[in-house]
């Protein structure tokens, strides 16, 4: 695809509507809820993202009738079955009862409230339509708010008992994550119609947004940049939805995913950089483990709109992490053809090892690994130098010369602010593959497209990939006083004599050794790691026999185990002996050599080294998930004592008896299994339990090591 100044790039619409809309949504968006929401009678107290008080038009008993959500500037007043935006509430202030203004009366409150937000007002002639048009799209958002909370409920009801099984079970999302994300059931239609005409929502506006199509389905609300409802998300609360029932749905409408999902979460926590995703259930399972900065498009690629957002709410970055399958790969081409006319930097992610979705990647890989994965991710114009190599092929002159000519082509048109990284990240990787901006080919591609780059293109053969007559050779000189391992006085005198015979300067001779020297070390630690790798499958092929380590009865089955979970015997039999141990008592001992006496204390220390894919996990989780049912019973003890022991405490408080001792409060539980500790926790829960062990359990060793070494040089204990 070639990309050129005239491919056609979203704007704002200039018609009196979209002026309209926009004016309204930058004034809610710019002013505060103090400074709308200012009657007397609400006396405002703050409970998360909530402000709860009395109402202006009834008498609050509880003085917390009257809501509102801090990050839309939604209310609803639960006495009056009243709800809206600012505009509905600025007019019923004005009339003296809650009213939905038209007309005349809807425009002047967008005056009201731009003026008090400093933003302004389009003077253009509005039509009657195009104000009911504007009106109609506030009010969709606050019937998509009140539809949300009503979902909600219903989700954590036992209507929903199925719907939140699927997603904590099959999906990954934890109950605390679906709460964060306020994800909803919609069962029973004709009961949320009620619930909404309760709310002062008439029939047929209902009726006109299609919410009888998430029948069935789990919600996800999408919000716009400014956390603002644009659409309901929905999808099917089981594996497979039935015969004419599409896996996902989103509700109708025009530029209702016009921002990113989750783009609001990520500018709340002021991420410039972010993570794009395919899907809704991949950023879902990201924003609901604390990664903030993932967002989702939802399709095959980015709409233009989004495009958009992105650049106007100060985007600079974006990391493009699109599903490992061949749409996955055209989406990322597309997004990236056009966020770069829009002068925002991408990134793009490797491929997904084993074909896994993101979310599936982050479920059984861990955070680390993610974000380990992401960090890996080359520019966008390095992918795409190598997608059109890959493309076109370097074998022969006439392959070489189309692969420069589709190279100039592509770059025709991108912004001037992003040439620098054109010519780091996607002319050297042309250049290393061709030769052919050193070779002249480029030059005559340039001339026949009579593109304006020349110059561009040829500052990079200035500097950083200029070659001259003898570089390899002083490149071999270099590497030899590298391996002969030259002293730091002896390059002293070395590095100018080079110098000299190659016309060079030292100082440009000093910053090539520092790179070759990096370079040799890099392949030194390959090697290194070939070495161990190859050791480690060497003794991978070679497998035990279970019934010579355990009883027979015991190795039977779990033979079988290791075959359904395809891991070998040896895994199998280190993990069982290492969470074995973690349930001995402390003075126990394990008797090596009878004969001498010889023994130790059952304290393992043991790891599982194998490919990603293999089954480590699932092997890992067998053992382990007793623990974790052992430690969540002992927890619910535990907590069903501290009730008794502050009952009992209140009492003893209360009676101020001096002869009577106070109550002894429960000692913690017992922890079988602990997944990230320092030495200080580790120290504290051996104090807590001195007759008890527990199993440390680390899923990536690497960062565990990593951890350790830090701590090291810092001087710490770890």
């Amino acid at each position: 695809m070639s990309i050129n100044s005239s491919t056609k790039k979203f704007q704002q619409g200039d018609s009196a509507y979209d002026l309209l809309v926009k004016c309204l949504e930058d004034s809610i968006a710019n002013v505060s809820v103090d400074e709308v929401y200012h009657h007397h009678s609400h006396k405002f107290k703050i409970s998360g993202d909530k402000y709860l008080g009395g109402c202006p038009f009834h008498d609050s008993k509880s003085g917390t009738s009257f809501s509102i959500t801090a990050s839309n500037k939604l209310f609803y007043c639960h006495g009056c079955s009243f709800g809206g935006s600012p505009v509905e509430y600025l007019h019923s202030l004005k009339v003296g009862r809650w009213e939905k203004p038209r007309g005349k009366d809807f425009v002047d409150t967008v005056r009201e409230l731009a003026s008090l937000a400093g933003v302004s007002f389009p003077e253009q002639k509005l039509s009657s339509e195009q104000i009911e048009r504007a009106r109609k799209w506030e009010r969709r958002r606050s019937l998509l708010q009140a539809a949300s909370e009503i979902c909600q409920q219903i989700l954590w009801s036992d209507r929903g008992i199925e719907a939140r099984q699927y997603l904590t079970d099959a999906r990954g999302i934890s109950e605390a994550g679906i709460k964060d994300l306020g994800l909803g059931f919609f069962f029973g239609y004709n009961d949320i119609v009620r619930d909404l005409q309760d709310r002062g929502f008439e029939l047929d506006e209902i009726k006109s947004f299609g919410l009888k199509a998430l029948e069935g389905y789990i919600t996800y609300p999408w919000l716009d940049a400014n956390s603002r409802p644009l659409t309901i998300y929905g999808r099917w609360h089981s594996q497979t939805p039935p015969p004419g029932k599409p896996k996902t749905i989103a509700l109708p409408g025009k530029s209702t995913k016009r921002s990113p999902l989750y783009l609001d979460r990520a500018l709340k926590d002021c991420h410039s950089e972010i993570v794009l995703v395919e899907g809704i259930n991949d950023a879902a399972v990201a924003q609901s483990l604390g990664l903030t900065n993932v967002c989702a498009y939802v399709a095959a690629s980015c709409s233009s709109e989004q495009i958009e957002t992105l650049k106007r709410k100060g985007i600079e970055k974006v990391i493009l992490c699109g599903d490992p399958d061949k749409a996955g790969d055209n989406g990322t081409a597309s997004n990236l053809n056009r966020m770069i006319l829009r002068g925002i930097s991408v990134y793009i992610a490797p491929k997904l090892t084993n074909n896994l979705d993101p979310d599936e990647f982050i479920l059984n890989y861990g955070l680390e690994v993610w974000q380990e994965h992401i960090n890996n991710a080359e520019h966008g114009f390095r992918w795409q130098a190598k997608r059109l190599i890959q493309q076109c092929g370097t074998n022969t002159d006439g392959a070489i010369e189309k692969l420069t000519k589709l190279a100039v082509s592509w770059t025709n048109g991108i912004p001037s602010p992003l040439q620098k990284e054109l010519d780091t990240f996607f002319w050297s990787e042309i250049d290393q593959h061709t030769g052919a901006i050193s070779s002249g080919i480029l030059k005559n591609s340039l001339n026949q497209l009579g593109t304006q780059q020349q110059n561009n293109l040829y500052s990079i053969n200035d500097t950083a990939i200029t070659e001259f007559d003898g570089a390899e050779e002083l490149k071999l000189e270099i590497r030899n006083l590298i391996e002969v391992g030259t002293s730091d006085s002896d390059l002293e005198i070395a590095i100018p004599e080079l110098a000299r015979q190659y016309d060079r300067s030292p100082r440009d001779l000093r910053r090539l050794f520092k790179a070759i020297e990096i370079e040799t070390d890099r392949d030194e630690d390959r090697d290194l790691r070939d070495h161990e790798i190859n050791n480690l499958l060497k003794i991978s092929k070679e497998d035990i026999q279970l019934d010579a380590y355990i009883p027979l009865k015991l190795a039977d089955p779990l033979a079988k185990l290791a075959v359904y979970l395809g891991v070998n015997n040896a895994s199998l039999l280190t993990t069982l002996l290492t969470v074995s141990a973690s349930l001995l008592p402390i003075n126990t001992n394990l008797k090596l050599i009878e004969a001498t006496n010889f023994y130790a204390y059952p304290i393992l220390y043991s790891g599982i080294c194998a490919e990603s894919g293999s089954g480590k996990l699932p092997l890992i989780k067998v053992f382990i998930n007793p623990l974790s049912q052992l430690q969540q019973e002992e927890e619910a003890r535990y907590q069903e004592k501290m009730k008794v022991y502050e009952e009992e405490y209140r009492q003893w408080k209360k009676s101020k008896d001096t002869e009577i001792d106070a109550p002894v409060r429960p000692k913690p539980p017992r922890e079988y299994i602990v997944t990230d500790a320092t030495s200080e926790a580790i120290a504290c829960i051996q104090n807590n339990q001195p007759n008890n062990g527990f199993l440390g359990h680390f899923d990536e060793l690497t960062a565990l090591i990593d951890r350790i070494t830090e701590c090291l040089q810092r001087g710490q204990r770890c």
